[in-house]
């Protein structure tokens, strides 16, 4: 288990690093986080000894993946409630921001709404009224809290998707690949 504990970790640190050098793009570290995820479900796998059979790889890779998992998810409500305290009530107002440059982008607002049918308000105004009453439901994702129990669960999904992914490959390359 200290593999996974050194990932998360690692992981931790280069959002920091990523903080200080003023990149604040969070795919990077969703990519990475999955990269870790792939890395400690092989080595599990590799490592795994005696029986070989489904459940028991699957159990032999969910374990430091779930590990991990949790590691990163406690780190990701560190990063955001004390490293970086700013970025996700501000979240909100970027969205609106980044809505208003793309209707200027698209030539105005009469061209973005004749371009889009599903927006109804009259106004520039109205819509982005409307984007932020919207959002404004889900505001709870833009806090700490909720942004490592969104991770929580996309990042056991992806451990178990992986995981059933890899023990099947392995099992059917040893199964038809004879040494």
């Amino acid at each position: 288990m200290k593999i996974p504990a050194i990932l998360a970790f690692v992981w931790l640190v280069l959002k920091v690093v990523m903080l200080q050098m003023n990149v604040a793009e969070e795919k990077y570290g969703v990519m990475l986080n999955l990269l870790f995820i792939v890395v400690i479900i092989f080595m599990a796998i590799r490592d795994s000894k005696g029986e070989r059979d489904f459940i028991t790889l699957i159990k032999a890779a969910m374990r430091p993946a779930a590990f991990y998992v949790v590691c990163v998810c406690v780190a990701i409500f560190i990063y955001y409630q004390w490293l970086d305290p700013g970025y996700l009530p501000g979240a909100l107002e970027r969205l609106i921001t980044d809505e208003q440059s793309h209707i200027e982008s698209v030539g105005g607002y009469e061209m973005y709404r004749d371009a889009n049918i599903q927006v109804k308000a009259a106004t520039e105004t109205e819509h982005l009224q409307t984007m932020r009453d919207s959002f404004g439901g889900f505001i709870s994702l833009f806090s700490p809290y909720g942004r490592a129990s969104i991770a929580l669960l996309t990042l056991t999904f992806f451990a178990v998707f992986y995981s059933l992914f890899m023990v099947s490959i392995l099992l059917l390359a040893h199964r038809y690949i004879k040494k």
